[in-house]
């Protein structure tokens, strides 16, 4: 099994604002939040670990590992989806928000759908097929979305995650499918 898991609270969560290539560590809040769920996964429930390589996801990472011992394995494939000129401004447009989700759309500066879910994508697939057992990715709640709405093709209005949330997908026969 996947545990698709999107990081724990920012300071930009809390003050709803986009959050995609800002590079910005969880707030105290957030570090309590993902103390709290690692306590609930026994020792070596994770087999392997994976992490965007933003600092927010690597630390949610680093304090579910620590129950466990097992180093995190970071890659530049999990990152957020570059969101352009919106990354960091306050979050109030919800045309802008639906637009998002759009396999069209592609903010100012920012990259496309479909370049994010490649990159993001592959990824999956090659933890897929290079790990057995509980596997935990730690990524982010735009690029996860996007992930389950055009590769799951996940109807659920719940695929975007809040912060410490996660999905549980799983690897048959080749496809990922949603557990």
């Amino acid at each position: 099994m996947i545990y698709l898991m999107r990081h724990g609270r920012t300071s930009y969560n809390i003050e709803g604002r986009f959050l995609g290539q800002t590079n910005i560590p969880l707030c105290k809040q957030g570090i309590k939040e993902i103390e709290k769920i690692a306590s609930e996964f026994p020792p070596l429930f994770f087999k392997k670990i994976y992490s965007s390589e933003y600092i927010r996801a690597v630390e949610t990472a680093e304090i579910i590992a620590s129950n466990s011992q097992l180093e995190v394995i970071k890659s530049r494939r999990l990152i957020e989806r570059n969101l352009g000129i919106l990354d960091g401004k306050k979050n109030k447009n919800p045309e802008i928000i639906k637009n998002l989700s759009d396999f069209n759309f592609i903010p100012l500066g920012g990259e496309s759908v479909r370049s994010c879910i490649t990159r993001f994508s592959d990824e999956i697939n090659n933890i897929a097929t290079n790990s057995e057992g509980n596997v935990l990715v730690v990524s982010h709640g735009g690029i996860i979305n996007l992930y389950m709405k055009y590769i799951i093709n996940s109807k659920s209005g719940r695929n975007f995650l809040d912060n410490g949330a996660f999905h549980v997908i799983e690897s048959v026969g080749g496809s990922i499918r949603l557990r």
